[in-house]
């Protein structure tokens, strides 16, 4: 399957991508990388139940914290209907921007009956 990418943008806001769908038995393998920023960036993956909406979870069922310099973090998603990926930059008092390169691909499984 071929990689699919945004990039990203955030300041005070929190910055998503576009809604990545799973088929039953499905998994997401999401690259994040941080990038021209000086500021501490949060990740965080959103689930939905809804296929008619963009309504997301309040609570992640992921959460990481990138510092300026790390590598990219790599993880994989499953067991969900649809997510997405939303950025946000981590420091209360900057107004940095927290640029991001986030690509992902699906395994292309289907185990619907």
């Amino acid at each position: 399957m071929p990689w699919s990418g945004d990039t990203t943008e955030a300041v005070d806001e929190t910055e998503q991508t576009s809604r990545i769908p799973l088929n039953p038995g499905e998994k997401a393998h999401v690259q994040v990388d941080v990038t021209n920023t000086t500021d501490r960036a949060r990740v965080e993956v959103l689930a939905t139940l809804s296929d008619t909406d963009d309504t997301y979870d309040v609570t992640p069922i992921f959460e990481f914290r990138v510092e300026p310099g790390d590598d990219p973090i790599s993880f994989i998603v499953f067991g969900i209907f649809a997510f997405v990926v939303a950025i946000e930059n981590d420091e209360d008092s900057s107004s940095q921007t927290v640029e991001t390169d986030i690509t992902w691909r699906t395994d292309g499984v289907n185990l619907s009956p």
